[in-house]
């Protein structure tokens, strides 16, 4: 349900930036890690976007692996939170990406 908060997020920052120029479309790019589903985002983003007078914007979404950089130096992509370094078999990582969701892109109408 907190996807509902954060696609009022999204549809307020895209209005702000748009600067009332007409919004055809928004790309999200959404980590594995970030803890949203990325079809209830969308759903709720169709509900949100024309009440704030962005009607018919496209919203189209990228999906972000989870990467993780090992203590040996090893860079890689998991499968799931629990996938160990595939170079040295450690737990011991830090997360590089797939941990946000980010507006990479706003379209409008220059007409």
């Amino acid at each position: 349900m907190h996807e509902y908060s954060v696609a009022c997020e999204i549809a307020a920052l895209v209005k702000q930036t748009a600067l009332n120029a007409r919004v055809t479309k928004i790309t999200l790019a959404v980590g594995a890690l970030s803890g949203i589903f990325t079809e209830s985002l969308v759903m709720y983003l169709d509900f949100v976007l024309p009440d704030m007078g962005m009607n018919n914007a496209l919203v189209e979404t990228r999906d972000v692996p989870a990467t993780f950089s090992c203590a040996c130096g090893v860079e890689y992509v998991a499968e799931n939170i629990a996938t160990v370094c595939p170079a040295c078999g450690a737990f011991t990582r830090t997360i590089k990406a797939g941990q946000d969701c980010i507006v990479e892109s706003i379209e409008v109408d220059d007409d």
